[in-house]
């Protein structure tokens, strides 16, 4: 029952993160507004780390946790900073927004697909749909790469 406990937590609490973060959003008044939201961010970009850790950590396994930790964590920062390269949404003003390849390497493509094959083009790339789209996109996202993270370390473990 553990298990089931701590893989659900981190998705939750970034859950909690994103609704802070759209609280914040509209407040102008309050102080150093910009380092909380940046510090929101990357609290997300942590809780999707930490995702797929308890698929991977086992008591004998002996695998050390700082190197793997600290490449996934990267990862996500690089994932976060494409993520808002991308362009703001609000530049498009009730246009179609830009297709979901432009802001997921691993993802996009195969969201593409299936959004326009099953004839979602006025759900996904209208807002709220997108921006609902767009957050969830972003922490599996960051969730594989770090799994993928995972699984090389404990290959590599394993080999030694």
């Amino acid at each position: 029952m553990e298990f089931h406990r701590s893989i659900w937590l981190p998705p939750l609490i970034a859950v909690a993160i994103l609704l802070a973060y759209y609280v914040l959003v509209g407040e102008t008044g309050f102080p150093n507004r910009t380092f909380l939201l940046l510090f929101l961010l990357v609290a997300f970009a942590v809780m999707a780390v930490i995702t797929p850790l308890p698929l991977f950590i086992r008591k004998e396994s002996g695998l050390s946790l700082w190197y793997p930790l600290a490449l996934a964590f990267f990862c996500a920062l690089i994932l976060l900073g494409r993520f808002f390269l991308a362009g703001s949404i609000e530049t498009y003003g009730g246009r179609e927004f830009p297709h979901f390849e432009y802001r997921f390497p691993l993802l996009g493509n195969i969201l593409d697909i299936v959004v326009i094959s099953l004839g979602m083009r006025k759900i996904a790339y209208f807002p709220p749909g997108y921006e609902v789209i767009l957050w969830a996109g972003l922490f599996i996202e960051i969730v594989l790469v770090s799994a993928i993270i995972y699984i090389a370390a404990s290959w590599l473990i394993r080999q030694e």
